[in-house]
């Protein structure tokens, strides 16, 4: 899985203000298409499940109920993340986490979210279960809008800069 975290790396390093542990990554650093290509969805499909895994564990470990989930999305590309061989991995992700971990991440946020994304979404929400889809916040690109929200919910030490915070460690 290190090798794998090179490449689709995600952090678990950030808490909300009430103590909740964040899964935070960006998508755009993930060259889905490439993998997805090269006939490795099961071990997509593994690494996604490694990544609900460790949520879970460092939500026991934290003695928290919830574990945030924040997606940036800046910089998506189409031909990389929202093509027609990624989908099915979108949906291996969303089925394993409904199936093993459902009501674990709340909320599920996305910020700087392009208007295509909403295609994703369409596709995938049928699988979710209603609290799941209740829990979703989808942000386009109005930094002041998702600044908002976000400063809500972590101090502004435990946020990236570039997401409105004042975090250089992330």
């Amino acid at each position: 899985m290190h090798r794998l975290h090179k490449k689709f790396p995600f952090t678990t390093n950030l808490r909300a203000k009430d103590g909740s542990p964040v899964g935070e990554y960006q998508l755009p650093r993930w060259d889905l298409r490439k993998i997805m290509i090269a006939g490795k969805r099961e071990m997509m499909a593994r690494y996604a499940a490694y990544y609900q895994e460790t949520m879970f564990q460092l939500t026991l470990q934290l003695n928290q109920t919830n574990y945030i989930f924040l997606m940036d999305s800046n910089g998506l590309n189409t031909r990389q993340h929202i093509c027609l061989t990624c989908l099915p991995f979108y949906l291996d992700f969303v089925i394993s986490y409904e199936n093993n971990y459902p009501n674990l991440a709340r909320p599920i946020i996305v910020v700087n979210s392009p208007r295509i994304f909403e295609g994703v979404l369409q596709i995938v929400r049928p699988v979710l279960s209603p609290s799941t889809r209740e829990t979703l916040k989808i942000f386009g690109s109005n930094k002041a809008e998702y600044q908002l929200f976000l400063l809500d919910i972590f101090e502004p030490n435990q946020l990236p800069k570039r997401l409105g915070g004042t975090s250089q460690n992330i």
